[in-house]
């Protein structure tokens, strides 16, 4: 009797601990959780099509819409952009950038921020690469220049985008577990394998509990 105990208790200790593994590795995949983008807009100016025209070869001029932006009010790893949309009436390039407020009148051109039209004349809405802004608390302003061409560019928007990575957690209530495993057939072949181990577990418990009731 003594041995079907510990054989019972055995199979019951290889049924769990199979089953950890096994669930664990599904469970990564049923809780469908993931990770998502989420983003955040700063606009700097919306406009009803009013132009923009320069001199070709000019420096860059100056704006007064400018907006504050605190980085400490994002998640870690956040990236930010700058978004110019608009209309090129004839093929002419504008370029346009950020720039942030040092002291004064003192402005200075964020780095990477810098984006420019191109032919043909049509639609246009371009974004910068990833930009790193100042820790903390600073004033922004765009800026633009025309840089070939003759005719304005027709804005809609300026904006500065905000993207980060935030975590999604599992849907259909099933708990999200490491994902020690994979989605091979291996999974299913071992669930299978404690479903018997169970069953010699509660037979053998079951033999035990008669022999003992019958004396």
């Amino acid at each position: 009797m003594r041995r079907i105990t510990m054989l019972a208790v055995v199979l019951g200790l290889a049924a769990g601990l199979l089953g950890m593994f096994a669930f664990a590795a599904l469970s990564g995949r049923a809780g469908a959780a993931a990770t998502v983008t989420q983003q955040a807009e700063v606009t700097l100016m919306t406009d009803l099509g009013s132009g923009w025209q320069g001199t070709p070869g000019e420096a860059y001029r100056e704006t007064y819409a400018m907006a504050a932006i605190d980085t400490t009010g994002f998640p870690a790893g956040t990236t930010f952009t700058l978004n110019v949309s608009g209309y090129d009436l004839d093929g002419s390039s504008h370029c346009f950038r950020l720039g942030e407020w040092i002291s004064d009148h003192d402005f200075t051109p964020v780095s990477g921020s810098e984006i420019c039209t191109s032919p043909p004349p049509n639609y246009f809405a371009i974004e910068s690469g990833p930009l790193t802004l100042s820790a903390g608390e600073h004033i922004y302003r765009w800026e633009w220049k025309q840089a070939t061409g003759g005719l304005p560019a027709t804005l809609g928007s300026v904006r500065i985008v905000a993207e980060w990575q935030e975590y999604s957690p599992p849907v259909g209530g099933i708990a999200l577990l490491p994902d020690i495993g994979d989605s091979s057939a291996s999974n299913y072949i071992a669930l299978a394998v404690l479903a018997g181990l169970a069953l010699v577990a509660v037979t053998a418990g079951a033999r035990y509990a008669r022999r003992r009731w019958l004396g």
